[in-house]
């Protein structure tokens, strides 16, 4: 009986994670998003080409919206964006359900366990590939937020600032964490 609340456990520090993994996606490309848009707000503005009287910059500010439109289409922030927050909803939810399951002070029951990862599965089959990086960094979120033990996980600034867009040595965290004895 144990180890199926240790996993129960195991499965729901996960699904905590994956909301938080989310969380950050959404707001990364929520942000570019509104960058962007600001961008296109401020060079397609007519009082900034009237202070540029150089024709050369009028034509500039009159290609850079339409340029960074086509990024944002391209790169779909808005699609992410939206993926994502609907991925951290039905995190969220299956978070809730756990915890309310717990609540209820019944012993875990393999079959109850099972139906659960069933539902993680089912919402990650509609996820994109994770980024390690950023999965680290929720794990690292959690561990300080919500529990009072775990192994954080160190990334450098070059990892945390690009680990959105690049997962880059993402093994070494994880293998310093096996020799120390975390998860």
């Amino acid at each position: 009986m144990t180890s199926v609340c240790d996993e129960f456990h195991g499965q729901l520090f996960g699904v905590r994670r994956s909301v938080r993994y989310h969380q950050r996606r959404r707001s990364y490309f929520e942000s570019w998003h509104s960058c962007i848009a600001a961008a296109q707000l401020v060079s397609g503005s007519s009082a900034v080409a009237a202070l540029l009287a150089d024709a050369s910059g009028v034509i500039l500010l009159a290609a850079l919206p339409p340029l960074l439109a086509a990024i944002d289409l391209v790169f779909g922030m808005a699609r992410r964006t939206t993926l994502h927050a609907e991925l951290g909803r039905r995190f969220s939810q299956l978070e809730a359900d756990m915890v309310r399951f717990e609540a209820a002070s019944k012993p875990v029951q393999e079959d109850t366990l099972a139906d659960f990862k069933g539902q993680r599965l089912a919402i990650e089959a509609d996820e994109p590939p994770k980024l390690r990086v950023v999965d680290l960094l929720s794990h690292n979120d959690l561990v300080r937020g919500t529990y009072t033990h775990g192994q954080i996980h160190r990334l450098g600034l070059f990892r945390r600032l690009f680990g959105h867009v690049l997962d880059l040595n993402v093994d070494k965290p994880l293998s310093e964490a096996r020799m120390h004895g975390g998860s």
